[in-house]
């Protein structure tokens, strides 16, 4: 008798605790999908715009009464109007890019929650100094298009000369043969893709590794061809390997994925001349030489690729009789 009695006390306690607890009220809950947003790296001047999404898990109205940022350069946007129970919502916050650098800032979001009151949302990226164009230095009394892109100075487009620095001609590969040949001996060759002139004016010309490194010089008066170094220090500058490329992707161009451009190189997909003399990859990939040999493979130097629709930047090792595009940096 008395193990029923205690038996059904405990049961009509737990009825009585849980129909109290259905009777609480838990008043307005603010819940973010996520507290934090990283920009990366952004231009200088660039629209700078993020979201951050709520749900209302409360019983009761929220009201988000302000919101705050950390500094002038922070404009946060909210909601005016109540959020019911199981609504939900977003705060938008444009930060000013004027002023290149990294830059941490929050934004405080005051409501009426039972709970927290006050929530920190924060951003974070680093605003890069972009473009500046140059155009005072020519090839052949035609002006060279230079970007500025941190402290180095790049050309715009890809080389598309056949004579040296000197004046020296450098001979031109119009079959499979003579290309192979030229690399087997060691000897500088261009050629056009897929041996069509008229992708020369859009594309430029492919060059073997030995016209780049010719002492003659490929490069114009007061230009040289990149170290792999100095790829990596504009990779570098520009986020990394895995951001890189679609910001130095052309806005066209490309077959189904064009870049930002963002960094005003204007990449572009001039295919190559692989190692069996074949042409591969017009309008989808863009191969350049830099000067770097290879440390184990003397036969072998590196290079970089962009790829269609790829937010990479490659690093590749690739034999010299390969045919590549050409950029210069200003010395």
């Amino acid at each position: 008798m008395m193990k029923f009695t205690l038996t059904s006390f405990f049961i009509l306690s737990l009825f009585i605790v849980n129909r109290l607890n259905a009777q609480i009220t838990r008043g307005p809950i603010i819940r973010f999908n996520n507290l934090n947003y990283d920009f990366g790296t952004i231009g200088q001047n660039e629209e700078a715009k993020c979201t951050f999404k709520f749900i209302n898990e409360g019983d009761q109205p929220l009201i988000i009464t302000s919101a705050k940022g950390s500094c002038s350069c922070t404009v946060p946007n909210w909601p005016r109007e109540i959020i019911q129970p199981g609504k939900t919502g977003e705060i938008s916050i444009i930060y000013d890019t004027k002023k290149v650098g990294k830059f941490s800032k929050s934004v405080r979001i005051s409501s009426n929650d039972s709970i927290n009151p006050m929530t920190i949302l924060k951003i974070t990226g680093e605003v890069i100094e972009l473009i500046e164009n140059d155009s005072n230095v020519s090839l052949n009394n035609t002006p060279i298009d230079t970007i500025k892109i941190g402290n180095q100075t790049w050309t715009t487009s890809n080389l598309n000369v056949q004579t040296f620095r000197n004046g020296d001609t450098i001979p031109e590969a119009k079959t499979d043969e003579e290309w192979k040949k030229a690399g087997e001996e060691g000897r500088p060759v261009w050629c056009y893709n897929n041996n069509d002139s008229s992708n020369a004016p859009k594309y430029g010309r492919l060059y073997n590794f030995y016209a780049v490194s010719d002492t003659r010089g490929l490069a114009p008066i007061g230009f040289h061809i990149p170290t792999n170094h100095e790829w990596n220090k504009l990779e570098t500058y520009l986020g990394g390997d895995s951001v890189a490329g679609e910001k130095l992707r052309n806005n066209e161009g490309w077959q189904t994925g064009n870049g930002s451009n963002l960094s005003g190189f204007c990449g572009i997909p001039g295919g190559s001349r692989n190692a069996k003399s074949e042409f591969i990859d017009i309008q989808a990939s863009g191969y350049w030489w830099s000067t770097t040999n290879h440390e184990q493979r003397q036969n072998f130097a590196y290079m970089r690729r962009l790829n269609d629709a790829d937010p990479n930047f490659y690093t590749d090792d690739t034999p010299k009789i390969r045919g590549c595009s050409v950029r210069c940096i200003k010395n």
